[in-house]
Formats: structure tokens, sequence, C-alpha cells
């Protein structure tokens, strides 16, 4: 029988704690007892290169790292274009995690936490299978899931715990 494992997304624009985010939630996930791997889309132009934050996510417990841009997957392999399910399918192959922490690809559909810096990223509230949101302007806007304030670390990785444990989406 093929393993199946959950899949979370983090997403948020530039500077917006994505990556620190990403390392708590692997602490979390690991003290549960799962193995966990990530997957990150390197959406700052061009190929990755050098010490990337697919490097902090295994200094952090993640049994398995990856890193997309540009078409270059520091693995290392090199295609045309990689999709997000050629990249979770690599990943569930190298890995067999659990669950699939992915920094990136707003517009994929699976369960995700928005983190919002400030106003102008609001339009992230709108993308489809929003879990929770962070607010860095602890503004707590009203939506049909909940908006955190980035001091609320503990009420935060305590539900988003919950949402990958018992309602995460399997790939």
């Amino acid at each position: 029988m093929e393993k199946r494992c959950r899949i979370f997304q983090v997403v948020g624009y530039k500077n917006a704690g994505k990556t620190t985010l990403m390392e708590q939630l692997i602490a979390v996930l690991r003290n549960e007892g799962m193995v966990v791997s990530c997957l990150k889309h390197h959406g700052h132009g061009g190929a990755p290169t050098g010490n990337t934050d697919s490097d902090r996510f295994l200094l952090a417990g993640a049994n398995g790292s990856s890193v997309e841009g540009d078409g270059v997957l520091k693995i290392v392999a090199k295609k045309r274009e990689w999709t997000l399910v050629q990249l979770l399918q690599l990943q569930v192959l190298i890995d067999q995690p659990d669950v699939i922490l992915v920094e990136g690809w707003k517009n994929a559909p699976y369960p995700k936490v928005v983190l919002l810096r400030d106003d102008s990223d609001q339009s992230l509230l709108e993308l489809e299978h929003v879990q929770c949101a962070i607010d860095w302007g602890n503004n707590k806007r009203t939506r049909d899931f909940p908006v955190f304030g980035i001091d609320e670390r503990q009420r935060y990785m305590s539900y988003m715990k919950k949402q990958i444990l018992e309602s995460g989406a399997y790939f």
C-alpha cells in the first residue's frame, strides 16, 4: 500500500516570516513523532544558490528539504520547469514523510496559513484553502478562518498542528 502524506502550505510575501514559521512547524510536528519534509519555492528570481532556507529546514529537523526556482531543483536536478505535483511526488519518493510543509505556490489547492505583514497583503486573504492567517499588525479581520496576531504564537501553532494532524490534505 502506498503511503499517503499530509500537505500544508505557508504563504506570504517576502520577509513575512515564512521560513521562521516553517522551522517552528517542523519542531512541533517532529515532537508529535512525524517525519517532516519541506519544499520551498524560490520566488525571488533565478535559480537557488549557496546557503538557502532549505538548509535552515534541515537544521530545524526536517528529514528532507528541497528548493525550486527558475526550473532548478536543488537536490540537484534540472529540467525546463517543475510543477508542484512533480515536486511533491519526488519528495514523497525520497523521504516518505508523514507531512510535507510547502513554502510558496500561493495558488496551489492545499490547506495553507497566510502571513500578513501589512494592509497591502490583504489580497492573500482571498486565496483558496486558507486555514488561518497570522497578522504582523494584529488586525483582527473578520473571516471564515481565524486571524492571529504575530504575538499569539502558542495559539496559532496549536491551531495549525490540529489542522495538519486532523484535517490536512493528503497527497
